[in-house]
Protein backbone atom coordinates (compact mmCIF):
# COMPACT_ATOMS: atom_id res chain seq x y z
CA UNK A 1 0.00 0.00 0.00
CA UNK A 2 1.67 3.21 -1.16
CA UNK A 3 2.73 5.23 1.75
CA UNK A 4 -0.04 8.60 1.83
CA UNK A 5 1.90 12.20 3.07
CA UNK A 6 0.09 13.81 5.82
CA UNK A 7 -2.33 17.30 4.77
CA UNK A 8 -0.21 20.37 5.28
CA UNK A 9 -0.55 21.99 8.89
CA UNK A 10 -1.85 25.01 7.07
CA UNK A 11 -4.17 25.47 4.13
CA UNK A 12 -1.78 25.86 0.64
CA UNK A 13 -0.51 29.85 0.33
CA UNK A 14 -0.97 30.67 3.95
CA UNK A 15 1.94 32.80 4.88
CA UNK A 16 2.87 29.95 7.29
CA UNK A 17 2.92 27.52 5.07
CA UNK A 18 5.29 29.10 2.60
CA UNK A 19 7.36 30.36 5.33
CA UNK A 20 7.73 27.08 6.28
CA UNK A 21 8.62 26.03 2.62
CA UNK A 22 11.68 28.58 2.53
CA UNK A 23 12.93 27.38 5.91
CA UNK A 24 12.79 23.77 4.91
CA UNK A 25 14.49 24.36 1.60
CA UNK A 26 17.18 26.30 3.39
CA UNK A 27 17.39 23.27 6.15
CA UNK A 28 17.77 20.78 2.79
CA UNK A 29 20.11 23.03 0.74
CA UNK A 30 22.50 23.04 4.21
CA UNK A 31 22.13 19.25 4.93
CA UNK A 32 23.31 18.76 0.92
CA UNK A 33 26.17 21.33 1.55
CA UNK A 34 27.55 19.55 4.69
CA UNK A 35 27.39 16.45 3.18
CA UNK A 36 29.16 17.24 0.20
CA UNK A 37 31.66 19.05 2.29
CA UNK A 38 32.51 16.03 4.47
CA UNK A 39 32.71 13.48 0.98
CA UNK A 40 34.68 10.47 1.56
CA UNK A 41 34.91 9.78 -1.93
CA UNK A 42 38.51 10.63 -2.69
CA UNK A 43 39.86 8.77 1.07
CA UNK A 44 37.26 5.60 -0.25
CA UNK A 45 39.22 5.67 -3.55
CA UNK A 46 42.97 5.78 -2.15
CA UNK A 47 42.10 3.08 0.72
CA UNK A 48 41.62 0.56 -1.91
CA UNK A 49 43.38 1.81 -4.94
CA UNK A 50 40.84 2.31 -7.01
CA UNK A 51 41.95 5.31 -9.05
CA UNK A 52 39.12 7.00 -9.93
CA UNK A 53 37.05 4.16 -10.64
CA UNK A 54 33.73 4.75 -8.16
CA UNK A 55 32.07 2.39 -9.79
CA UNK A 56 34.23 -0.46 -8.45
CA UNK A 57 33.46 0.24 -5.21
CA UNK A 58 29.57 0.39 -5.47
CA UNK A 59 29.55 -2.41 -7.12
CA UNK A 60 32.00 -4.13 -4.08
CA UNK A 61 28.87 -2.95 -1.74
CA UNK A 62 26.19 -4.24 -4.21
CA UNK A 63 27.88 -7.85 -3.24
CA UNK A 64 27.50 -7.31 0.73
CA UNK A 65 24.26 -9.02 0.85
CA UNK A 66 25.07 -12.28 -1.12
CA UNK A 67 26.61 -13.00 -4.90
CA UNK A 68 25.32 -11.89 -7.82
CA UNK A 69 24.88 -13.10 -11.45
CA UNK A 70 26.86 -10.53 -13.61
CA UNK A 71 23.54 -9.71 -15.44
CA UNK A 72 22.31 -8.94 -11.49
CA UNK A 73 25.51 -6.86 -10.60
CA UNK A 74 24.75 -4.90 -13.70
CA UNK A 75 21.41 -4.19 -13.16
CA UNK A 76 21.47 -3.14 -9.49
CA UNK A 77 24.34 -0.88 -10.74
CA UNK A 78 22.37 0.85 -13.41
CA UNK A 79 25.38 0.05 -16.13
CA UNK A 80 25.43 -2.17 -18.85
CA UNK A 81 26.58 -6.16 -18.63
CA UNK A 82 30.04 -5.36 -20.28
CA UNK A 83 31.11 -2.55 -18.08
CA UNK A 84 30.16 -5.00 -15.15
CA UNK A 85 32.30 -7.16 -16.94
CA UNK A 86 35.21 -4.74 -16.97
CA UNK A 87 34.17 -3.65 -12.99
CA UNK A 88 34.63 -7.36 -11.64
CA UNK A 89 37.87 -8.42 -13.70
CA UNK A 90 39.16 -5.14 -11.99
CA UNK A 91 37.50 -6.54 -8.55
CA UNK A 92 38.91 -9.60 -8.97
CA UNK A 93 42.15 -8.74 -10.10
CA UNK A 94 42.26 -7.05 -6.65
CA UNK A 95 41.40 -10.10 -4.85
CA UNK A 96 37.86 -8.87 -3.57
CA UNK A 97 35.96 -10.91 -5.89
CA UNK A 98 35.69 -14.30 -7.75
CA UNK A 99 33.61 -15.74 -10.34
CA UNK A 100 31.95 -18.87 -10.47
CA UNK A 101 29.90 -20.88 -12.15
CA UNK A 102 26.43 -20.66 -11.61
CA UNK A 103 24.24 -23.22 -10.42
CA UNK A 104 21.62 -23.68 -12.36
CA UNK A 105 24.56 -23.53 -15.72
CA UNK A 106 27.48 -22.77 -16.79
CA UNK A 107 26.67 -20.02 -19.41
CA UNK A 108 25.92 -17.70 -15.88
CA UNK A 109 28.75 -16.37 -13.77
CA UNK A 110 27.99 -15.90 -9.96
CA UNK A 111 30.22 -12.71 -8.16
CA UNK A 112 31.24 -13.60 -4.74
CA UNK A 113 33.27 -11.68 -2.26
CA UNK A 114 36.68 -13.21 -0.77
CA UNK A 115 37.41 -12.83 2.73
CA UNK A 116 39.84 -9.48 1.41
CA UNK A 117 36.34 -8.45 -0.11
CA UNK A 118 34.27 -8.66 3.01
CA UNK A 119 37.36 -6.98 4.85
CA UNK A 120 37.20 -4.45 2.38
CA UNK A 121 33.55 -3.11 2.83
CA UNK A 122 34.21 -3.34 6.79
CA UNK A 123 36.45 -0.98 5.93
CA UNK A 124 34.49 1.43 3.11
CA UNK A 125 31.90 1.58 5.72
CA UNK A 126 34.05 2.67 8.65
CA UNK A 127 35.66 4.96 6.50
CA UNK A 128 32.22 6.75 5.50
CA UNK A 129 30.64 5.80 8.39
CA UNK A 130 33.07 8.31 10.46
CA UNK A 131 31.21 11.24 11.82
CA UNK A 132 32.98 14.68 10.78
CA UNK A 133 34.19 16.45 13.76
CA UNK A 134 32.14 19.74 13.55
CA UNK A 135 29.40 16.97 14.26
CA UNK A 136 31.10 15.35 17.23
CA UNK A 137 31.92 18.73 18.41
CA UNK A 138 28.03 19.93 18.82
CA UNK A 139 27.11 20.49 21.97
CA UNK A 140 25.63 17.23 23.64
CA UNK A 141 21.98 18.85 23.62
CA UNK A 142 22.20 19.48 20.04
CA UNK A 143 23.49 16.49 18.71
CA UNK A 144 20.69 15.06 20.49
CA UNK A 145 17.81 16.92 18.83
CA UNK A 146 19.94 16.80 15.21
CA UNK A 147 19.72 12.78 15.73
CA UNK A 148 16.09 12.66 17.04
CA UNK A 149 14.99 15.45 14.17
CA UNK A 150 17.18 13.06 11.37
CA UNK A 151 16.15 9.57 12.61
CA UNK A 152 12.50 11.25 12.55
CA UNK A 153 13.24 12.06 8.91
CA UNK A 154 14.97 8.32 7.95
CA UNK A 155 12.12 6.67 9.40
CA UNK A 156 9.36 9.05 8.00
CA UNK A 157 11.10 7.63 4.30
CA UNK A 158 10.82 4.04 4.62
CA UNK A 159 13.30 3.57 7.85
CA UNK A 160 16.70 3.75 5.98
CA UNK A 161 18.98 1.61 7.57
CA UNK A 162 21.45 2.63 9.43
CA UNK A 163 24.30 1.26 7.81
CA UNK A 164 26.26 4.01 5.93
CA UNK A 165 25.30 5.02 2.45
CA UNK A 166 27.84 5.48 -0.22
CA UNK A 167 26.24 7.90 -2.97
CA UNK A 168 27.38 7.30 -6.65
CA UNK A 169 27.66 10.76 -7.87
CA UNK A 170 29.19 12.59 -4.87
Amino acid sequence: MPRQSPPPAEPPGSEESEENVDRAARAWTAIQAFVRAHNRRRELLDAFSFGRGFGRLTALLALADGPMTMGELADSQNIDPPNATVIVDKLEGLGLVRRTPHPEGNRRKLVTLTDAGVAAIARAREIQGRPPAALIDLPPEDLAALERILGGLAQAAGGESARPVLPRGL
